[in-house]
């Protein structure tokens, strides 16, 4: 299953999938997935009662490659149809997105929540979200490559270009472990070139799922090649947001991999 936004992306996807069949779901329940964590007692719970532990049987339709492809529908309908992929592409669910948001964690009420909570003294239409991602990335580039400050510089060139503003406060995201490293890399740097920018790091102490949400609170996004933060993106069902997005999702490992349909069309590629 992956981290959380690589959850995310097989859920809709069954969802989806179901409610075009027009045919119940159901999710195997774990606490863990490997060594990622499973959601469905906290930020999934209401999802919680559509899963179960008995071993699930049924067709498996496996993604043929990483590029979106119309999964074909079940003629057997005495057959459980089994969904095994990565499915990363909003063209799997986008005409019911909205519909499970809400099914699978209340999405509305959560902005609510955290507006109150996280934005204290911040006029959140006047954010940018900007999301790092480090971690294992550091030793992983030639499958998952660092992006370098001069991606983020350039994405904030174009939002400014766009909205003809530089009133923004840039709510920037990252792991614990990289906030020293993220501040004298690319902090610093970006406040020494933007200095109409007020740069403010997101509460660490929010749960992760807290912080995709919050990153959806924001008025446009600077994403990094992380699914993670390609939801806080897209949970913003706003056709005002703009989304600076890298255009080279993968390192030279994974170039096999056809990304073209996971970036959505109206998202720039910087």
């Amino acid at each position: 299953m992956g981290g959380l936004g690589n959850q995310l992306f097989q859920i809709f996807t069954t969802i989806a999938y179901a409610l075009k069949q027009n045919e119940p779901f159901i999710f195997t329940y774990a606490k863990m997935f490997g060594k990622r964590p499973a959601y469905w007692d906290t930020f999934l719970y209401p999802l919680r009662k559509f899963t179960t532990l008995n071993r699930i049987q049924g067709l498996v339709l496996r993604e043929k490659g990483f590029h979106y492809e119309e999964l074909p529908s079940n003629s057997n309908k005495l057959n459980n149809t089994i969904l095994y992929g990565y499915f990363q592409s909003e063209k799997y669910f986008q005409e019911h997105c909205e519909e499970i948001a809400e099914m699978a964690f209340n999405l509305k009420e959560m902005k609510k929540i955290l507006l109150e909570r996280e934005f204290k003294g911040i006029d959140y239409k006047k954010t940018i979200s900007m999301h790092f991602r480090l971690g294992d990335y550091m030793n992983l580039q030639d499958f998952h490559p660092v992006l370098p400050v001069t991606y983020y510089k350039n994405s904030l060139n174009a939002l400014i270009e766009r909205t003809k503003s530089i009133d923004w406060t840039v709510l920037y995201f990252c792991e614990d472990d990289d906030t020293e490293y993220v501040k004298q890399e690319y902090i610093k740097q970006l406040e020494k070139e933007f200095k109409g920018l007020v740069f403010i790091r997101a509460n660490p102490k929010a749960l992760d799922y807290e912080q995709m949400i919050m990153m959806s609170c924001c008025q446009h996004h600077i994403i990094a090649n992380s699914s993670f933060s390609w939801w806080g993106a897209y949970l913003h069902f706003s056709s005002e947001k703009i989304v600076c997005s890298p255009a080279v999702w993968f390192g030279p490992k994974l170039l096999k991999n056809d990304t073209k349909d996971v970036i959505p069309d109206s998202w720039l590629k910087i």
